[in-house]
C-alpha cells in the first residue's frame, strides 16, 4: 500500500534524480528515466517551478529543468 499518490511519487523521484544530477534535463528525459508518459511529467513540473523548487529554461529539446 502506497502512502502517496502516483503523482507525488513521480515528482519525488524526479527531484531526487535532479539533486544528484545538476545538469539541465528535459521533462522527456525524466519521463524516460521513470518509464512514464512524458505528457504526465510535463504537467507536473510547471507546478514545481511555480513553487520555486525548479527553474525551467528554454532549449532545443523544448526546455530543461
Amino acid at each position: 500500500m502506497s502512502l502517496y499518490g502516483a503523482s507525488t511519487e513521480y515528482v519525488l523521484h524526479s527531484l531526487l534524480w535532479l539533486v544528484d544530477n545538476p545538469e539541465p534535463v528535459s521533462s522527456l528525459d525524466l519521463a524516460e528515466l521513470q518509464n512514464i508518459p512524458a505528457a504526465f511529467v510535463a504537467k507536473l513540473l510547471p507546478r514545481l517551478e511555480k513553487a520555486g523548487l525548479l527553474a525551467a529554461s528554454e532549449g532545443m529539446k523544448g526546455g530543461g529543468f
